[in-house]
């Protein structure tokens, strides 16, 4: 089975309008649940991620939690550094921990559509999350 990512992508990058006037969107105050993630096929427990306003990002990804810094004006969206508890999961879990944490450390550019999220890195997807 193909992530749906890459789908929602063309959608998002090309259809949909982006930040008006490079617009900075604000991102703070909601949850968003990660949907998509390149090259992961089932998230199980869906990660979930949370910005404060301030630079700084929380977030649970099935089994560990994430958190570290962020910088984002208009487009562009930046991480780190980033750490994260290291609890053991089973290996599946493990692969979406490690395929969300590579995801967010990739970021160079967000996408916003409504409550709708892509995060990206050299012009492709890497994350979709949704409010």
């Amino acid at each position: 089975m193909q992530p749906a990512i890459p789908v929602f992508a063309f959608a998002l990058l090309h259809a949909a309008p982006g930040l008006a006037d490079g617009a900075t969107p604000d991102l703070s105050g909601a949850q968003w649940t990660v949907t998509a993630i390149s090259g992961v096929d089932a998230l199980g427990p869906a990660p979930t991620l949370s910005f404060d306003g301030k630079g700084r990002f929380s977030a649970f990804a099935g089994c560990n939690r994430i958190m570290g810094r962020y910088s984002h004006c208009g487009e562009v969206l930046n991480f780190g550094p980033i750490s994260a508890t290291k609890m053991l999961c089973d290996a599946a879990q493990m692969e979406v921990e490690r395929a969300f944490f590579h995801a967010l450390e990739k970021t160079t550019r967000l996408s916003v559509e409504k409550n709708a999220l892509a995060f990206v890195a050299a012009n492709t997807p890497v994350l979709h999350a949704e409010r």
